[in-house]
């Protein structure tokens, strides 16, 4: 009868052990299948149906997610707070002392065969022509990361989507023309006038009258010019070529090149400006210069540091310093880098980056060996958490590094804080904005370690350089003890150097 009844126990165990890994296994299958789904473009009420059923799963979590339930956690009373601190700060002075004409108007031209982050790069280049000009600031539409979001059937219409050449292939991406999905425009406006693309076509119709075109425009960027008027079905007047605007770069007495810009244009309202190689001079003219403008020039408001991101952090990682990284190469996009049609010189390049991107899929011990790694370097800098970013095509090989090194976190981990706090949700409704949250937390990192050849990694170097935060390095120096057949981490700011 003992016998029996220990039977009958030692069945039961087992019965609740399976389904408790059952469950277990369960939620975070529906995590990883909802999360994917959603990060990889879904959008529209397919993407608000996910979201819901995430509240339900991430519900049943524990406790260390959750903000304390007061007013002070609101969407509304955050995004105040921020704007309160960010006005009184010492930055923002700089800015009350222009007073700007706002008929006159100055549209960056963004080459439209380039990823997001190399749009980025030319638009804050503009910025301190445009002052210099005394224009106003058209802020362009923007378009997604082709390669980042798989677009449903019927999703979108035309006018909300655009084809982007990169290299042999054409890729359909969604188009953001609203600015402050683009930038933080209150915080931009503080420096300067600016306006978006529907307030050019009111005053301007669809005619540039000039385009000056600064250094050398040729080849992809001679391109990316056409493509751009293309899309936005824009006509030119004339082109005004201007050798470059070092002088204004270096803040020289004696203006030379913006004078000639000026004086070109007195008369014009509607005035373009397309930066090409040699443009504004060497970077650190252009990096210790751009130090009086990078305040002014943010992410979009919903995602600053004192509302979703710093958040996140501060609550996750308890005030403590953590380690950002950046990996860029996964398996699916970056082998696109390593095609027979691609040049040899960029196939050469990216060979390294290539092979190693199969490998982390091909071999799993590969991850462990980052893994380990990077607690080695953690460990030496005595630093307890670590961010890692990455592209969305990687949920495997990140679900694999979290379960070697659980102080590590992912945007998973953020779309996780966000959903039990119901704190701005609608980031991640696709991956452009999503992107900005993880380059947000990189940016806040003690340390970051980014990913040579990405202009995503550059985007996040910038912004830790222009304020102060300036320690950063190569992920790959950090795992490979001979990194010499990878390329360096070296700046792409400003454009054409």
């Amino acid at each position: 009868m003992l016998y029996r009844f220990a039977f009958i126990v030692f069945v039961l165990g087992i019965f609740s052990t399976v389904i408790t890994l059952q469950k277990t296994s369960q939620y975070r299958f529906v995590n990883d299948e909802l999360f994917s789904k959603l990060y990889n473009g879904w959008t529209g009420s397919k993407s608000k149906l996910m979201l819901t059923r995430l509240q339900r799963t991430f519900s049943l979590t524990d406790k260390s997610y959750t903000l304390p339930h007061t007013q002070a956690y609101t969407e509304s009373s955050l995004l105040d707070q921020y704007y309160k601190n960010l006005f009184e700060s010492r930055d923002f002075s700089y800015g009350r002392r222009r007073k700007l004409a706002t008929k006159n108007l100055l549209i960056p031209i963004l080459y439209y065969n380039m990823g997001p982050n190399n749009l980025f790069r030319i638009f804050k280049e503009t910025i301190s022509i445009a002052l210099s000009m005394n224009r106003t600031l058209v802020v362009p539409p923007f378009h997604h990361h082709p390669r980042m979001e798989n677009l449903q059937e019927n999703d979108m219409s035309d006018e909300e989507t655009m084809d982007v050449a990169i290299f042999d292939q054409t890729y359909t991406s969604a188009i953001e023309t609203e600015p402050e999905k683009t930038i933080d425009l209150r915080a931009l406006r503080y420096l300067m006038p600016t306006v978006d693309i529907k307030e050019y076509y009111r005053k301007c119709g669809e005619k540039i009258t000039t385009v000056l075109t600064c250094g050398l425009i040729a080849g992809k960027r001679e391109e990316g010019l056409e493509h751009f008027k293309q899309v936005l079905k824009l006509t030119v007047g004339r082109i005004h070529r201007v050798d470059n605007f070092r002088d204004v770069v270096e803040d020289s007495n004696r203006k030379p090149h913006l004078s000639d810009a000026i004086h070109e244009t007195r008369n014009e309202h509607c005035v373009g400006l397309a930066l090409g190689a040699g443009c504004l001079g060497s970077r650190q003219s252009w990096s210790s210069y751009w130090r009086h403008f990078s305040s002014y020039v943010r992410r979009p408001s919903k995602i600053k540091e004192s509302v979703l991101a710093k958040q996140f952090v501060e609550k996750i990682f308890h005030g403590k310093p953590f380690l950002a990284i950046h990996w860029r190469y996964d398996n699916e996009d970056w082998q696109d880098m390593c095609k027979a049609s691609r040049p040899s010189s960029v196939r050469q390049m990216n060979k390294a980056m290539c092979d190693m991107a199969n490998e982390l899929v091909t071999n799993a011990t590969s991850v462990d060996f980052i893994a380990k790694k990077l607690l080695a370097y953690a460990t030496v800098k005595n630093i307890e958490y670590i961010y890692f970013a990455a592209p969305p095509q990687m949920t495997l090989t990140l679900k694999r590094l979290k379960w070697k090194l659980p102080n590590v976190y992912i945007v998973s981990d953020v779309l996780k804080f966000a959903t039990i706090n119901d704190l701005m949700i609608d980031v991640f409704d696709n991956n452009f904005s999503t992107s900005f949250v993880e380059q947000e937390i990189c940016y806040l990192g003690a340390e970051f370690l980014g990913s040579p050849l990405s202009s995503w990694t550059q985007t996040v170097m910038l912004d830790r350089v222009s304020e102060g935060r300036g320690e950063y390095g190569s992920v790959l120096d950090v795992i490979f003890n001979d990194s010499n057949a990878f390329p360096k981490l070296t700046w792409y700011f400003p454009e054409g150097t």
